[in-house]
């Protein structure tokens, strides 16, 4: 028996593709973001003779685990106060001076939700006689930004196992590459996600020598439901896209040639903290003939989930597609196939 045909589906991942390639070669190199937001200097109220600030920008960095501060982040303060013999204060805190040269720590504590904060701070200068001057400075915190675009290339673990009318059962565990490519614009709610999925090379195989290559394709569109400027940890998102998927077998013993289907799944987006996220999708896809579904007999289910920390991301997910089609001798011919994923991989 030879393996399924479609030409339309080897055209869709021809173009899924071809989209990976070209959203790849758009993504700007060396695109840095603030890790951690900026401070921007709004107000200088009655400045203090002889106090300047380094800049009209500020450093934000997290509060180091040794600090007594139960605030998460804190802003950088840095300038010179350059008047001989008098003293400078912040509240009523001596400021220390190093040849006229100080640096303040502000706590800093971002609300979950809500426009950013603005910190108030109050600085006053005590001359030799107790002369004093007061300036009241107002600055503004800036979230990061965050990264419009997003690539991960992963290797991994693939088992896979296939049933189709008139041949034995074929199980086979293979070492896959995966590419995932995402832009999300900072002010839509918007997204598209590009995957390419392709085993190299075969750990074992029943029947032994099959020589059976799967290669899958991903092209999806999804949609916020919460504000991008939203602070909660918990995301919900819809996706929807075409998939491409084809199973080659060394003499077409059996497989398909190329096979199309239609994504609809919801995505809890879980926030851990400021460097890990946990993504969890639900997968549900109906298989097409060309453009016809062949009904809801014929579907893909499955769950993908994915956990990111740091520079690194791993992911495990696992489908199961069934499909009943025509051959090209007339007969019907069912097929099955479930596959398990697990792979690990660099952020970029």
């Amino acid at each position: 028996m030879h393996s399924i045909q479609s030409t339309s589906v080897r055209a869709l991942g021809a173009f899924s593709f071809l989209m990976l390639a070209l959203i790849g070669g758009a993504l700007p190199a060396g695109a840095t973001d603030a890790e951690d937001g900026d401070a921007l200097l709004l107000e200088r109220a009655k400045p203090i003779k002889g106090l300047s600030f380094s800049s009209s920008q500020f450093d934000v960095r997290k509060t180091p685990s040794s600090s007594r501060s139960s605030t998460p982040l804190q802003i950088i303060v840095e300038g010179r106060f350059e008047r001989p013999q008098w003293n400078l204060l912040a509240k009523t805190k001596r400021v220390p001076l190093k040849d006229g040269r100080f640096r303040l720590i502000l706590p800093l504590r971002v609300p979950e939700s809500g426009p950013p904060p603005v910190i108030a701070l109050l600085l006053r200068a005590v001359g030799p006689y107790g002369e004093v001057e007061t300036e009241r400075v107002r600055i503004r915190y800036v979230p990061p930004t965050p990264s419009r675009w997003e690539l991960e290339v992963h290797a991994g673990y693939m088992s896979l196992a296939y049933q189709q009318t008139g041949i034995t059962d074929y199980s086979g565990t293979f070492l896959a590459g995966r590419l995932f490519l995402a832009y999300r614009p900072t002010t839509s709610r918007f997204f598209v996600e590009a995957e390419g999925l392709g085993t190299a090379m075969a750990m074992s195989e029943t029947p032994l020598a099959s020589g059976v290559r799967w290669m899958q394709a991903d092209l999806r569109l999804g949609y916020q439901l919460q504000s991008p400027e939203t602070r909660s940890p918990t995301r919900w998102s819809i996706l929807t896209g075409p998939i491409g998927t084809g199973m080659m077998v060394e003499g077409d013993a059996f497989g398909f040639a190329g096979q199309f289907r239609w994504l609809l799944s919801p995505r809890l987006h879980y926030v851990i903290s400021e460097t890990s996220d946990l993504f969890l999708d639900p997968r549900f896809a109906l298989v097409f003939n060309g453009a016809k579904p062949l009904g809801f007999d014929s579907r893909e289910m499955g769950v993908h989930v994915r956990y990111r920390f740091g520079s690194w991301a791993v992911g495990l997910g696992y489908g199961k597609i069934s499909f009943a089609i025509e051959s090209t001798t007339g007969s019907i011919v069912e097929v099955s196939s479930s596959s398990l994923l697990l792979s690990g991989g660099y952020r970029f």
